[in-house]
């Protein structure tokens, strides 16, 4: 989904919208009476929706491989902030080889660099990580995809409009609010059934 599908579902979700919405004509909306207030709360809006789903340990993991080893190493260090543009917290430091794999390897801090021991010519590195959550301003295109998979971004629209009727709605923002959190809390339950299970079958040594 794009910030401009999340804006034109949020309309939908407030029923202000008498035709259908194109992200096309969107635009045209800014300056009209009928939207331009509700469409100038929802920037900030998403970024906190954004920042509430990834409190919440939903965000679905990427993946940054290092380059392979090239000789033995009792210590490496890895400054992760450096090498990964969207890297905001590490989940899991994945080490395979040509005789083994370990999906769960050992690992401690220094600093903001993450630090291994014992690794061996030949080791490639992966690192899994929850990536940072972009910042949606009134600047921001319309066209911008949202990092996140279509059934988890097509919640945020109830978040938005939670947010838009706070003060003049606060019922129908109360409402709003809870459905949010229901969808939330259901696909964090979805995703702690699948983390059970790859837990299980990453425990294996190295």
């Amino acid at each position: 989904m794009t910030v401009a599908d999340i804006k034109i579902q949020t309309l939908k979700l407030m029923g202000i919208n008498d035709t259908d919405i194109s992200p096309e004509i969107l635009p045209e909306l800014y300056s009209d009476d009928n939207y331009k207030v509700f469409l100038s709360q929802m920037p900030p809006s998403i970024t906190r929706a954004l920042n509430r789903i990834k409190s919440a340990g939903v965000i679905p993991q990427q993946s940054y491989t290092a380059e392979t080893l090239a000789e033995n190493k009792y210590i490496s260090k890895y400054a992760l902030n450096e090498l990964i543009s969207d890297f905001s917290k590490l989940r899991r430091v994945v080490v395979e080889s040509q005789s083994g794999y370990c999906g769960n390897y050992p690992y401690t801090f220094e600093g903001t660099s993450v630090v291994l021991f014992n690794l061996h010519r030949g080791n490639t590195v992966t690192f899994l990580y929850e990536p940072r959550m972009p910042v949606i301003t009134s600047v921001t295109d319309d066209a911008t995809e949202i990092p996140l998979p279509d059934e988890l971004a097509s919640i945020i629209p109830y978040f938005v409009k939670a947010d838009v009727y706070e003060l003049d709605e606060p019922e129908l923002a109360t409402q709003s609010r809870n459905i949010f959190e229901g969808m939330l809390a259901e696909y964090w339950s979805q995703e702690q059934n699948v983390e059970a299970g790859i837990d299980e079958v990453y425990s294996q040594g190295y």
